[in-house]
């Protein structure tokens, strides 16, 4: 594989220290600051992927919860009735009781 990097212009090599929990990626870099850039995008490149995937997932988490707590909101005393039912009634029923505490 490491031949097939240096003919692809690759100037790096990656080798993978095992461990007991994880194995850990150490890369070994050489060249211009843009090569040395390129090497690690492509050697590190199944984990960038999965760091950027995993931030969107948070962010957009993150924006959801906002979203809720800024924009729907529920007397307290309708949720405590609520968890105290354990929403045993029908959902009409939840929300027709609903509606009465916003009034």
């Amino acid at each position: 594989m490491f031949s097939k990097l240096l003919e692809a212009g690759i100037k790096g090599e990656r080798h993978v220290i095992e461990t007991d929990v994880t194995p850990i990626p150490v890369l070994h870099l050489w060249g211009t600051p843009f090569e040395k850039g390129f090497a690690y995008g492509i050697l590190m490149g199944a984990e960038i992927l999965l760091a950027i995937r995993k931030s969107e997932e948070y962010a957009i988490m993150q924006y959801k919860l906002a979203c809720l707590d800024e924009f729907i909101w529920l007397p307290e005393v309708f949720l405590q009735e609520c968890a105290e039912q354990k929403l045993e009634k029908s959902f009409k029923d939840v929300l027709f009781n609903m509606w009465a505490y916003i009034r």
